[in-house]
């Protein structure tokens, strides 16, 4: 083994220290409940819901989590594309109401194509499931925008792969739409193409699906309307078909007839009459400005990792951006971290900054070696 692997190897090791060291030092500086939402907003699936807290400028308020499901089947058509479109917003916890479309065999779409929000002849629906709760069945008192509410509080996409290994020789095009169109309850029609070629998509290779680490594309607040009780919450009024607009996308090439599973996992916050029990939404308005900044500089810069890594990070990131005033023997170790740049040594200094976060620089440092450590421990 080459001197640089060792090297590689111990700085591995010691972010890895650092970044357990931060999951009993985060709550320090953020509430348990903010970093609760964190986690549940990375990998929804497989963390259970908690509010998103508040950021103070309302009454946080009573609320009910209401789990997010639906699976559908995705096909590549007969010209190379397949699509999926997800608008959590739409379903608004009732399964009556469309939350996702996808292609299947009879797509023959291409890169021309547009990205249309209702149903043809080849694509299908997708509605969420057991969520207790269905435009139909809330009736009248929906109009009122009283009795039943509900905003999206998380939502990831999941994929897996059905057909052969061999025929997975496509990629996938992952874009959450910017501003949220359905939020103004805007169709933005964009084309397969345009997805392809937007500045904000990841792409990956289908070969590149872990089956341990299969979240492709997450929702994320995109800025603080989303949280306080007095915001973003709406009633649905009827039965829909349709989505409201596109804000996950993912777009398949590949051959012909390649089929994956793709399963949407989240959560919604419903309040009023009908929405039955409800538990406290929490009041932090500094732990979900950082999550807010985080998530932002996520989704600019296309970085992914697998679910326990991002969190990992995010918390290592909120720790140096408060500049937080470890144990001496925790800052010594960290500044061995530290040594390969001297501009770490001093991110990691015991004194407390009143400056503003530089978010970007912070998540750029702690990539690569965050990406070192990923191959050696998780």
């Amino acid at each position: 083994m080459n001197s640089t692997k060792k090297i590689n190897i111990e700085e591995a090791r010691r972010l890895h220290q650092h970044m357990v060291s931060a999951d009993k030092s985060i709550q320090d500086i953020v509430s348990k409940e903010t970093i609760r939402y964190m986690e549940h907003m990375v990998d929804p699936k497989n963390v259970p819901s908690v509010p998103m807290p508040a950021t103070g400028h309302g009454r946080p308020g009573l609320v009910r989590k209401i789990p997010m499901k639906a699976i559908i089947n995705v096909t590549v058509g007969s010209g190379g594309y397949g699509f999926l479109t997800v608008d959590p917003q739409n379903a608004l916890a009732c399964t009556d109401r469309a939350i996702a479309i996808g292609s299947i065999g009879a797509y023959t779409g291409t890169s021309a194509s547009y990205l249309e929000p209702a149903v043809t002849a080849g694509s299908s629906l997708a509605y969420a499931t057991n969520t207790g709760f269905t435009a139909a069945g809330l009736g009248s008192a929906n109009g009122t925008g009283k009795y039943f509410e509900a905003k999206v509080n998380a939502c990831g996409i999941y994929v897996d792969p059905i057909s052969a290994a061999l025929d997975q020789n496509g990629k996938m095009f992952l874009l959450e739409v910017p501003l949220h169109p359905a939020f103004n309850n805007q169709v933005e029609t964009l084309t397969l193409g345009e997805v392809e070629n937007h500045p904000r998509t990841r792409s990956i290779r289908a070969t590149q699906l872990d089956p341990a680490f299969q979240n492709v594309v997450n929702w994320h607040p995109v800025n603080d309307i989303y949280s306080g009780s007095a915001n973003n919450f709406a009633a649905p009024t009827a039965a829909s078909t349709t989505l409201g607009g596109q804000v996950l996308v993912v777009v398949f090439t590949g051959t012909p007839g390649t089929q994956y599973q793709v399963s949407v996992y989240g959560s919604w916050l419903a309040r009023g009459l009908h929405s039955g029990a409800n538990t406290p939404q929490w009041c932090d308005p500094v732990g979900i400005s950082d999550i807010f900044n985080l998530t932002v500089i996520k989704r600019i810069s296309g970085w992914e990792g697998d679910a326990a890594q991002t969190i990992r990070l995010y918390k290592a990131a909120m720790l140096r951006a408060h500049q937080y005033q470890l144990p001496q023997a925790e800052v010594e170790r960290d500044k061995a971290v530290a040594a390969l740049d001297n501009s770490k040594a001093q991110a990691l200094s015991n004194k407390k900054s009143s400056k503003s976060p530089d978010w970007w620089n912070i998540i750029q440092e702690l990539k690569p070696v965050a990406k070192a450590a990923a191959g050696f421990f998780f």
